[in-house]
């Protein structure tokens, strides 16, 4: 399903962005989840940090796993209510940031090359459909240093109580 938009050469504007809702959360939004994994049958493994990387990005911050082993999550509608307690999301191009993103949650999206998201524009750091998501991305393809700084700068950013991705 996520190729037909690329075989119809549709992009982000030519359909309408989703929006969900997910519990209410109980008390404040606070917290910064993390989701450094994707599904094995992607056509692009290249996109999920692996290694170094990874550890470099999980040392900036004290994150909350989103990935369902760590966090418990029996389905997307689990990890709906706790994307929905979070202050902020950070996230590989995998099913956690389109539910963050349709939930309306800041969410960074780390993005690889090459990548041929349909819904993400190329032209800037933003897409249409999901308007509280920042995309950052590798400048050439294996720059992950480029990513990890870019992904300093979204948590900082919500230390510093602006709640909102950069």
């Amino acid at each position: 399903m996520g190729s037909v938009p690329r075989w119809l050469n549709a992009g982000p504007d030519d359909a309408p962005s989703p929006t969900l809702r997910a519990s209410a959360p109980v008390g404040p939004t606070r917290g910064i989840g993390l989701m450094l994994q994707g599904g094995d049958r992607n056509p692009n493994p290249s996109r999920v940090p692996t290694g170094g990387v990874a550890k470099a990005i999980r040392g900036l911050a004290d994150f909350t796993p989103l990935d369902p082993e760590s966090s418990g999550a029996r389905d997307f509608a689990d990890t709906a209510d706790r994307i929905a307690g979070l202050a902020h999301v950070v996230t590989v191009d995998t099913s956690v940031a389109h539910l963050a993103g349709s939930l309306g949650k800041p969410t960074t999206i780390l993005m690889s090359r090459p990548a041929v998201d349909w819904y993400a524009n190329w032209d800037d750091d933003r897409t249409p459909w999901y308007p509280t998501a920042r995309l950052v991305r590798q400048r050439i393809p294996g720059d992950w240093a480029g990513v990890i700084a870019g992904v300093a700068k979204a948590v900082s950013s919500v230390a510093d109580g602006a709640v909102r991705a950069t």
